[in-house]
């Protein structure tokens, strides 16, 4: 979609042209429910944060101010209505996290690249509420820890502990299905 079309389907769409939402929401359907997907806790929530999540991108298009960033906008969007609508039912208590030492470790990454998309919705799914969020944002999402402490409304440390817990979450169910070392699993 060309920069001209593109401003022109986001000034149609905030007129309230609906043809114009239509092919918004069509061309970016397959995104925000990937994303719902990955963030809600339970199956029942995905449709409703999908549903929340396009409520709010038409309610906020009109503050969108780089029209080629159409799509980084409905998916932080996305990302944003996730959490605020899993918090609506929990918050991170920093003091039932394990105060352990933080350590770096990419080899998960190897193996996730190896897995199909079922697969890895299944093991972030498996993850307690907290460990998921904060590994769908840091390793699937990109964010910096720095990033999802602000979103969250949690600490730096408490972010990295949730991604360790998730990494260790993930580990231990990656044993289950023979996968022991990670190296030879690529």
């Amino acid at each position: 979609m060309g920069d001209l079309n593109r401003e022109k389907l986001i000034k149609q769409c905030i007129l309230g042209n609906r043809k114009a939402q239509d092919l918004l929401y069509e061309s970016h359907k397959s995104m925000v429910m990937g994303i719902c997907i990955r963030y809600a806790k339970k199956k029942d929530d995905v449709d409703d944060m999908f549903q929340e999540s396009f409520t709010r991108v038409f309610q906020y298009l009109e503050k969108i101010q780089d029209y080629n960033a159409l799509a980084s906008w409905i998916k932080r969007t996305t990302i944003h209505t996730a959490i605020n609508f899993n918090a609506k039912y929990r918050r991170i208590n920093e003091s039932e996290l394990i105060p352990e030492l933080y350590v770096e470790s990419l080899h998960y990454e190897h193996v996730i690249s190896k897995m199909s998309n079922e697969e890895l919705i299944r093991f972030i799914n498996m993850m307690p509420d907290g460990c998921r969020e904060v590994f769908n944002m840091y390793v699937i999402d990109g964010y910096k820890h720095r990033e999802i402490a602000e979103m969250l409304g949690i600490s730096e440390s408490t972010s990295k502990s949730q991604l360790r817990n998730a990494r260790l979450h993930l580990r231990e169910n990656l044993k289950k299905i023979g996968i022991v070392r990670y190296e030879k699993a690529v």
